[in-house]
C-alpha cells in the first residue's frame, strides 16, 4: 500500500503538469477595474467587521441599511453589478455561497491515470471542497463533463494573488496541519444523535450542498454558521454528514444571539440581531458574537483546505476506479459500499477512521451520482452508497446518447408511447367504479429492445425518491416528454414540487404506457430492498409447499448437511416447562390477523384490599421449540429480519407451512408450548417478583380488540367508516378466523379482562410518571379482495399492460373524530392493555439479562435517547408543560401539541447493553428488549434463543446447537447493525403502498369534487415559502382520511396573516378539499373559503 508520505511527494512532483493546465486570469476592462478599485477597501472593511463579507452593497452605510432590512427577513435574490468581480473571486475561492443558484462542481484537471477497461466514456469526478459550491453558468449537456484531480496550486495562487487578510490557504501543506483541527479523529456518533454546538455538518437538499458549524439544535432543525458567516436554519433531515467537536462548543454557542435565534425560527435564514449590527468595539456582546463567528468561518476554511489535499491523495490512490472494484458481479444487481470500506481499500486500515479523509471520499462519491447512489437515511446513519448496476448504467448512457442525437430508436419509442397513452385515455371512465377489472390485450404492439432500454431508464429515475445528489441524466425525462407532446407543462408546474420533468414525469409516463400499475408504488422497484426476489421465493414456496422440509422429523445426518441442522425433534428446554393447566389465556388481536404471537392471563393473589396484587403472565409463541439457531429456516429468517405486510400480499419471515405444521401460532386446540414472562404486580405498577420460563398452555380464548374494548368501556366502539370500489366477493364464514364474541365470553372472562386492564393502567401511569412521552395519529388500512390482476408487477412486460374496470378494494378509515382539541389520541382500551403487557415482557427480559450478567448472554436492547426540546440553550419550561398534558390513561399527548412544542425525538437504536428508552419511560438499569413477536420479528426470535440458552446453562442442561455461532457477540453486533439500517425502509415501503392504494381510490371516487364527504385538515408544521411558485405550503393531517397532505396557499387570506406575523398555527383545523394527487401519491389540498366558519384553533 502506498504511504501517505509518498502520495504527498508524488503530488509535489506533479506541480508543473498541474500548473500548465490552469487557465490564466482574464484582464479587466478599464471601467470594471475602476469600479473594483473603489469597492475593494469597503469589502476589506466589511470582512474585518463581520468576519466574512455577505452583503450585496457597495459602501458601508448601504451595508448597514441592508443589514437592517435583513433583520426584518428581507433577502435579495440578485447581486449588485458593482461588486460582481469581488463576489466572483470570493465565490471561486469558496468563501461565499451564491443565493438561488444550483451548485455544480468545477471542471478540474484530468487525472493522469486512466482505466484499463473503461465501462463507458466517463471519468470519475473528484472535487475540491473550496470550489464545491461554485456555479457553472452553462446548462447540463448530454455529454458527460470529464473531471479529474483537484488543482490545489490554482487555489494557493489565487489566495496570494488576491491578498485578502482573512486566511492564507497557501500555508496549508501536509506538514502544516494547524492546531485547531487534528487530521485524524475517531468518528463520532452516527447520524444526528451526537450533534451538539461545535459539530461540523454537511447539508444536502434539492441537489445543493452546504457545510457549516452547529450553533444550536432547535426542535427538528439545526442552526449553524456557514462559510459566509451567515447564521442559517435547516432541517435535521438534510444533515448528511457530521464530524463532532470541530469547534469548541462554548465558542460555537456564542456565534449567534440566543434570544434572536429563538425569535427568528420561522425564517429560512435567521436574522442578524441588533447587537450583531453594532460596530462599536466597546459592545462586548457584539464583539463576542463577531469573534465566535469569525472563528467558525476560519475553521471551515481550514477544513476545506485540508479536504483539498485529501482529494488529491484519494485520486492518486485510485478513487476514480472504486466502481470497478466494488460493483456487483451480477450485471443486473446493485452493490453496497460504505465510505469507511472504500477508504480502507484505498489507504489501508490505519486511515479508515480518518474523518477528514472519509468526508473527502464522501464528497467524491456524492459527485458521481450516476455510479454511486445516495439514500438519505443510509447516508446519514451509515455513510453508505448503492452502486448502480452495470446494466442500468449502460442503459443510462445509451439513452442519453439517443436523446442527444435524436436517434431513430428514440423517435420510434415516442410514436409508440403516444399511441399507447391515447389508447389508455380512451379506455378510461373515471365515473365507473363497479365494473370488475379486466385486462385489455392486442391493442398495442410489443416493446422492442430499444423501447425496453428507454423504459428501464425511466424506471431508474422514478425510483430515486429524494434528490440529495446532482441528477445530470434526469433531463432525459424532460426531453422525451416534450417530444411526446401530451403533457401540459404549465399545469404540472403548478402542482409538482419541481420545475423540471424529472422523477414525477417519469412516474406519470410509466403509468400511462402500462408499465407501472395505476395503484402500485415505485417503491416496490427499489433494488436495495430486493422485494422481487423475496416475493418470487414466497410464491414458489406457496405453490410447491412439499419442496421444503417443514416437518418436525429429524433426517439422518450426512456429510452434505452437517452445516444445516434439522428441525428439532425434542426441545432441550422441555424439561423446564411449566404447565399452566386450565388457566385461561386471552389472545386479543384483529379478526384478520395471520400470525398470533401472544396471549395474556392473570392470577390474583391474596393481599390487602388497599394494595391488591396479581401475577400477570405474558405467553409468547415459541418457534425455538422446533428450530435451533443454525437451521436453514432460521438462517433464512435472519436474512429477511421480519414479516412484511403489504396490501394484497404478505411476505412471512417464517414459512407459513412451517408455522402450521408445528402449530406455532397460538390458539390451536390441544395445548401449545410458549415462552412465558410473568410478573407479580401491585396496584402502583411496581414489579415485585418476576419469572421467565418455557410454558405449556391448554385453555386459549381468541377474541378481538373491539370485543374487549366493549367489555372495558361498557359500550361498543364507534363503527369504523370505510370506502369500497369494485365488487368484493361474498365472504365465506368458514374462511374467517374463529373468535369469541361478546356473548360467548362469560362473567368470569369479563372479570379477568377488567382485572388485566386495571394492572395495565397502573403500569401506564408508572411509565408516564417516569417520563414516558409519545403521540399517535390514526391511519387507514387497505384490504384487497382476491384478484390475480392486482398482484405486484416487478419486471417490464413484453407489451403495454392496459385494463378497464376497477379492482375490488376496501379502505378502512379512522373512527370519527368530532373535535381534534378534546379527542383522546391514544389507542383503544384493548390495544392499550395488550401494548402495556408486551412492554412488560420486554422489561422482564432485561431483568433476566441483568441478573445473569454474563458476557455470553446478549440481547438486542432497543434504546431511544431523551427528547430534546426546542430551546437547547436552557429553557425547559415548554417541555415541562408538555409532559403535564400527557394522558395518564393512554400515555400519549395530542400530536398537534407535541408538534407545536418542537420536541425532537431522536431515532431508536439497538444495543447489546441496556440503555434508556425515554419515550417508553424506561430509564432503569434493566432496559427494554422486544420479545413478543418471534413469528414475525427475527430480533425477538433470537432473544428467545438467548433467554432459553441462559435458562438451560443455569441448570447445567444441554443447549441448542449453534455451530454457525449465530448467538456470538460478533454475530449479534452484525444483527443489530442490520436492524437499525434495514428495517425502517421496509416500514416506509408499507406506508407507501397503502398510500398508493388510497390515492388510487380517491381519484376513482372523485373525492376532490366533494361528492362523498367534507374534509378537515389540521396543520402539523410551520409554513414554508416555496420561492419558485411564491406560495406558502404546510403539512396537514386530514382527519376524515387519516393521511397527511400538503396545504397550498394560493392567495393571502385573513387567517394566514397570523403566519406572516410569526405566529405558530400548528393545530389549526381548516376546511379543505383535494385538488391534486402528485406522481408520488401525495395529496395536495387547498382551503375551502365557503366553509371558513368551521375553522377551529388548537387550544
Amino acid at each position: 500500500m502506498t504511504s501517505r508520505r509518498s502520495l504527498k511527494i508524488g503530488l509535489i512532483e506533479s506541480k508543473s503538469n498541474i500548473k500548465s493546465i490552469n487557465p490564466q486570469p482574464q484582464p479587466l476592462s478599464p471601467s470594471s477595474q475602476a469600479l473594483w478599485n473603489s469597492f475593494e477597501p469597503v469589502a476589506n472593511q466589511l470582512i474585518s467587521i463581520y468576519g466574512a463579507f455577505y452583503n450585496r452593497s457597495h459602501n458601508l452605510e448601504s451595508a448597514k441599511r441592508w443589514e437592517a432590512l435583513r433583520a426584518q427577513g428581507y433577502k435579495p435574490a440578485k447581486r449588485s453589478p458593482l461588486d460582481l468581480r469581488w463576489w466572483e473571486e470570493e465565490r471561486r475561492r469558496g468563501r461565499v455561497q451564491p443565493d438561488h443558484q444550483i451548485s455544480w462542481p468545477l471542471q478540474a484537471a484530468r487525472s493522469g491515470r486512466q482505466r484499463t477497461k473503461p465501462l463507458t466514456q466517463r471519468s470519475f469526478s473528484s472535487i475540491t471542497s473550496s470550489k464545491l459550491n461554485d456555479v457553472s453558468g452553462s446548462k447540463i449537456s448530454t455529454t458527460m463533463i470529464r473531471k479529474g484531480s483537484p488543482d490545489i496550486l490554482d487555489l494557493a495562487r489565487s489566495a496570494t494573488e488576491f491578498g485578502l487578510p482573512d486566511f492564507d490557504y497557501g500555508g496549508l501543506d501536509s506538514d502544516s496541519i494547524g492546531d485547531s483541527i487534528p487530521l485524524v479523529r475517531k468518528p463520532g456518533a452516527k447520524g444526528i444523535s451526537g450533534l451538539q454546538p461545535g459539530s461540523f455538518i454537511e447539508l444536502r437538499r434539492a441537489n445543493q450542498s452546504e457545510m457549516g458549524i452547529v450553533v444550536s439544535i432547535i426542535g427538528n432543525e439545526v442552526v449553524y454558521v456557514n462559510r459566509s458567516g451567515e447564521i442559517r436554519l435547516n432541517s435535521l433531515d438534510n444533515v448528511m454528514y457530521t464530524m463532532h467537536n470541530i469547534v469548541d462548543s462554548s465558542i460555537a454557542k456564542k456565534a449567534a444571539d440566543a434570544e434572536n435565534v429563538l425569535g427568528s425560527i420561522t425564517t429560512s435564514v435567521l436574522s442578524t440581531s441588533q447587537s450583531e449590527l453594532e460596530s462599536d468595539p466597546l459592545d462586548e456582546k457584539a464583539v463576542a458574537i463577531t469573534e465566535a463567528r469569525k472563528h467558525c468561518c476560519r475553521t471551515l476554511r481550514v477544513t476545506e483546505a485540508k479536504l483539498d489535499r485529501c482529494h488529491a491523495i484519494l485520486t492518486k490512490a485510485g478513487s476514480y476506479d472504486l466502481y470497478n472494484h466494488f460493483k456487483h458481479p451480477d450485471r443486473t444487481k446493485t452493490a453496497r459500499l460504505s465510505t469507511e470500506q472504500a477508504l480502507r481499500f484505498l489507504l489501508g486500515r490505519q486511515h479508515s477512521q480518518d474523518e477528514l479523509m472519509l468526508f473527502a471520499l464522501h464528497q467524491q462519491l456524492m459527485a458521481n451520482s450516476d455510479l454511486f447512489i445516495a439514500n438519505a437515511r443510509d447516508m446519514r446513519d451509515h455513510s453508505a452508497f448503492s452502486l448502480q448496476s452495470e446494466d442500468t448504467l449502460e442503459a443510462l448512457y445509451t439513452v442519453r446518447d439517443w436523446v442527444a442525437s435524436d436517434s431513430t430508436e428514440l423517435k420510434s419509442f415516442v410514436e409508440k408511447a403516444r399511441h399507447v397513452i391515447n389508447t389508455k385515455r380512451s379506455l378510461q371512465d373515471p365515473s365507473e367504479t363497479s365494473n370488475p377489472l379486466r385486462p385489455v390485450t392486442d391493442l398495442c404492439s410489443a416493446w422492442t429492445a430499444s423501447d425496453l432500454l428507454i423504459i428501464k431508464v425511466f424506471r431508474t429515475i422514478a425510483i430515486t425518491e429524494r434528490m440529495i445528489q446532482d441528477q445530470p441524466l434526469s433531463t432525459i425525462v424532460a426531453a422525451i416528454l416534450k417530444k411526446i407532446g401530451l403533457y401540459d407543462k404549465q399545469a404540472m408546474i403548478k402542482t409538482w414540487p419541481a420545475l423540471t420533468f424529472d422523477r414525477f414525469g417519469a412516474i406519470v409516463l410509466l403509468r400511462d404506457i402500462g408499465v407501472l400499475l395505476p395503484w402500485q408504488s415505485v417503491g416496490l422497484w427499489d433494488p436495495s430492498l430486493d422485494i422481487e426476489s423475496r416475493y418470487r421465493t414466497y410464491t414458489t414456496a406457496k405453490a410447491n409447499p412439499k419442496n421444503r422440509d417443514l416437518s418436525g422429523t429429524t433426517p439422518k445426518r450426512t456429510s452434505m448437511n452437517r452445516t444445516r441442522s434439522p428441525t428439532l425433534a425434542v426441545d432441550p428446554s422441555d424439561v423446564l416447562r411449566h404447565d399452566f393447566g386450565d388457566l385461561p389465556v386471552y389472545i386479543i388481536d384483529d379478526p384478520n390477523a395471520e400470525e398470533l404471537d401472544d396471549g395474556v392471563s392473570i392470577e390474583l393473589v391474596e393481599s390487602s384490599s388497599d394494595n391488591p396484587q396479581a401475577w400477570v403472565h405474558v405467553h409468547i409463541a415459541d418457534p425455538t421449540t422446533s428450530l435451533d439457531p443454525s437451521h436453514s429456516i432460521a438462517l433464512e429468517a435472519r436474512k429477511y429480519l421480519e414479516t412484511l405486510y403489504m396490501p394484497g400480499f404478505t411476505l412471512p419471515m417464517l414459512p407459513a407451512g412451517f408455522i402450521k405444521t408445528n402449530k406455532l401460532s397460538l390458539g390451536v386446540a390441544g395445548g401449545q408450548r410458549t415462552l412465558t414472562f410473568s410478573a407479580l404486580l401491585d396496584k402502583a405498577g411496581n414489579i415485585i417478583q418476576y419469572k421467565i420460563r418455557p410454558g405449556w398452555i391448554n385453555c386459549t380464548k381468541q377474541t378481538t380488540y373491539d370485543v374487549v374494548t366493549t367489555i372495558l368501556d361498557g359500550k361498543p366502539p364507534s363503527p369504523q367508516p370505510k370506502l369500497t370500489i369494485g365488487q368484493p366477493p361474498e365472504c365465506n364464514p368458514m374462511d374467517a378466523r374463529p373468535t369469541l364474541s361478546l356473548e360467548q365470553l362469560d362473567a368470569d372472562d369479563h372479570s379477568r379482562l377488567k382485572n388485566l386492564a386495571t394492572f395495565a393502567s397502573a403500569l401506564t401511569r408508572r411509565r408516564v410518571a417516569d417520563g414516558a412521552l409519545g403521540w399517535n395519529l390514526p391511519t387507514p388500512s387497505v384490504t384487497l379482495h382476491s384478484n390475480p390482476s392486482v398482484q405486484p408487477v416487478f419486471g417490464i412486460a413484453p407489451s403495454p399492460q392496459l385494463s378497464t374496470g376497477t379492482p375490488a378494494v376496501t379502505v378502512y378509515l379512522p373512527r370519527p373524530i368530532m373535535d381534534h382539541r378534546t379527542h383522546q389520541w391514544g389507542t383503544s382500551s384493548a390495544q392499550q392493555l395488550v401494548t402495556e403487557f408486551m412492554i412488560l415482557a420486554g422489561r422482564l427480559a432485561g431483568r433476566l439479562q441483568s441478573e445473569i450478567n454474563s458476557e455470553w448472554f446478549l440481547l438486542p436492547f432497543r434504546t431511544q435517547a431523551p427528547p430534546e426540546q426546542a430551546d437547547s440553550l436552557g429553557n425547559l419550561e415548554a417541555l415541562r408543560l408538555l409532559r403535564q398534558q400527557i394522558s395518564p390513561i393512554t400515555g400519549v399527548v395530542s400530536p398537534f401539541i407535541f408538534q407545536k412544542a418542537k420536541v425532537k425525538l431522536l431515532p431508536a437504536m439497538h444495543n447489546l447493553k441496556p440503555h434508556v428508552h425515554s419515550p417508553l419511560g424506561i430509564s432503569d438499569e434493566y432496559g427494554y428488549c422486544k420479545v413478543t413477536s418471534p413469528l414475525r420479528r427475527y430480533s425477538d426470535l433470537i432473544s428467545h434463543w438467548q433467554i432459553k440458552r441462559a435458562l438451560l446453562r443455569s441448570k447445567g442442561l444441554k443447549e441448542y446447537d449453534d455451530h454457525q455461532e449465530v448467538l456470538s457477540e460478533k454475530s449479534m453486533m452484525g444483527l443489530i447493525d442490520r436492524i437499525d439500517r434495514e428495517i425502517k425502509p421496509f416500514q416506509m415501503l408499507e406506508k407507501k403502498l397503502n398510500r398508493s392504494w388510497i390515492s388510487y381510490l380517491i381519484e376513482r371516487l372523485s373525492i376532490q369534487d366533494h361528492h362523498e364527504f367534507k374534509l378537515r385538515g389540521v396543520i402539523m408544521s410551520e409554513a414554508i415559502l416555496v420561492r419558485f411558485t411564491n406560495r406558502w405550503t404546510m403539512k396537514v393531517y386530514l382527519i376524515e382520511l387519516g393521511i397527511k397532505a400538503s396545504l397550498v396557499i394560493k392567495e393571502r387570506e385573513d387567517w394566514f396573516g397570523e403566519v406572516e406575523e410569526g405566529k405558530n398555527l400548528i393545530g389549526l383545523c381548516l376546511p379543505v378539499k383535494i385538488v391534486h394527487v402528485n406522481g408520488d401519491d401525495h395529496l395536495v389540498v387547498e382551503v375551502v373559503k365557503e366553509r371558513m366558519n368551521e375553522m377551529m384553533m388548537m387550544v
